[in-house]
């Protein structure tokens, strides 16, 4: 059964008060009888020292007892609680006041005492309930000795702390009512933010994914998530975005090729023609198609790409020797245009061959393409400690710092209106980034008073 946030809180925290209360409830149970035992002790205390008094007068007629027994009676008068018996060591009753318990009860409960003891005892009697004491004093007068039973009825006691167990618990169901009510809604309004979430998440779909959480009155437990949930719904919508994107650039980029293979069949076909005429409309057909292959190609690349599903095969690679190797392949190319490649320095490292040589291989056309003619394209291989870094200049217009952003983007070119078959289908610097982060490295580009450079940093060690 899965029960909700609010109220599995609420549940905790009433499970918490009960403890809660039930612990202050026992405090203070504990304290109020602990204070009724203080009160009886120095009521007990007090009325033994009166007798120690009493028996202390040297007009005291101890052997008749009379004076002793007005005395006290006179001095219990007003203590109806109280219950004294007196008697002296040699058996002989002195006093003894209405519902004291037998002698024979007493010496059953108490425990051999002597002067000056005093040892509080609870006592149960007819229904009464005690706390007595039992000590020897002596008449320094007379010398007789005497043994003091001395109670006090709990009756008035046990009757206030009833009356307060009862008003404590009402009070105490009441507060808990009270606290679990407070706590449902507290907990309620502090998970509204919660609620809030789910309702924009609920919103959202491919159409709709403008929306936002605010963060202005979410608690401070919630502004990480909150934020974190916002900067998903930001990543999720520039993926829409470059997803849509890709889409129309697919479409676009598709349908040339096919509208041109369509128009030459079309063509080919609205009037007899000989068999080199239909020659060289396969042949246009076939750079067409070969054109389709490459750009598919491509994107199947980059589609493994994204799903990091691009493994380099590691091999030691001498670095100047692969360029020199792209440069005699892009050198008649570049020898059209006047063009001159240099590359200096020497670096080493683990790598993917045919990958690596199609990253710089990228960069190179790029830059033929778009060089200055009578220029030179330059490349700069160094190697410090456990990192690679491959340079390549070329001298030509200095790009705008919002199109150097969008550079690596797919189907992107910095001149739209450029013949796309000359171009290519912008896809070049897209494979170049993809092949550079498998090889955990980086790539950046510059472009600053006509000159271009492109700059990769890739670790050496395998």
């Amino acid at each position: 059964m899965n029960t909700s946030i609010t109220s599995r809180i609420s549940l905790l925290f009433s499970t918490l008060a009960v403890l809660v209360l039930l612990a202050m409830g026992y405090v203070i149970n504990a304290s109020v009888e602990h204070h009724f035992e203080v009160q009886d002790r120095m009521a007990l205390e007090g009325k033994l020292a009166l007798l120690q008094h009493l028996l202390a007068e040297p007009s005291l007629d101890v052997a008749s007892n009379l004076s002793l027994h007005e005395r006290i009676d006179d001095a219990l008068v007003g203590h109806h609680e109280l219950v004294l018996r007196l008697e002296a060591t040699n058996g002989t009753l002195v006093f003894e006041s209405s519902h004291a318990p037998p002698n024979a009860f007493l010496e059953g409960v108490f425990e051999p005492y002597s002067e000056g003891a005093f040892q509080l005892h609870d006592l149960s009697l007819e229904h009464h309930r005690f706390r007595a004491v039992m000590v020897l004093i002596s008449a320094p007068v007379s010398g007789e000795n005497y043994r003091v039973f001395l109670a006090i009825d709990r009756s008035i006691h046990d009757t206030f702390l009833e009356n307060f167990h009862q008003q404590l618990i009402a009070v105490g169901a009441l507060g808990l009512a009270l606290i679990c009510l407070f706590g449902w809604l507290a907990t309620r309004h502090g998970l509204r933010p919660l609620t809030s979430m789910a309702q924009v998440a609920e919103g959202i779909s491919a159409q709709k994914i403008q929306a936002r959480l605010p963060m202005r009155h979410l608690p401070a437990e919630l502004h990480s998530l909150g934020n974190s949930f916002n900067e998903m719904l930001d990543r999720l919508e520039a993926a829409l975005a470059r997803l849509n994107d890709f889409s129309s650039d697919i479409a676009h980029e598709l349908r040339t090729p096919i509208t041109n293979l369509m128009t030459q069949v079309q063509v080919s076909l609205s009037r007899d023609r000989s068999a080199e005429e239909y020659r060289e409309v396969l042949y246009s057909s076939m750079e067409e198609y070969e054109r389709l292959a490459a750009m598919i190609s491509d994107m199947l690349f980059l589609a493994k790409s994204d799903n990091d599903q691009i493994v380099p095969r590691q091999e030691a690679l001498d670095l100047r020797r692969e360029v020199d190797a792209l440069f005699e392949f892009y050198e008649p190319l570049a020898s059209e245009r006047g063009l001159q490649l240099a590359c200096t320095g020497e670096a080493k490292l683990w790598g993917g061959r045919l990958m690596l040589q199609r990253a710089i291989g990228n960069l190179l056309s790029n830059a033929v393409r778009y060089a200055y003619a009578d220029s030179v394209i330059e490349v700069l291989l160094r190697q410090a400690g456990a990192s690679v870094s491959i340079e390549l200049s070329n001298q030509g217009d200095t790009i705008p710092p919002e199109t150097l952003s969008q550079l690596f983007s797919r189907f992107y070119r910095a001149d739209a209106a450029r013949h796309r078959s000359d171009e290519g289908a912008g896809l070049g610097l897209a494979i170049t980034r993809s092949i550079v982060l498998a090889h955990r490295g980086s790539i950046t580009v510059r472009s600053e008073q006509g000159v271009t450079r492109f700059e990769i940093l890739l670790p050496s060690g395998g």
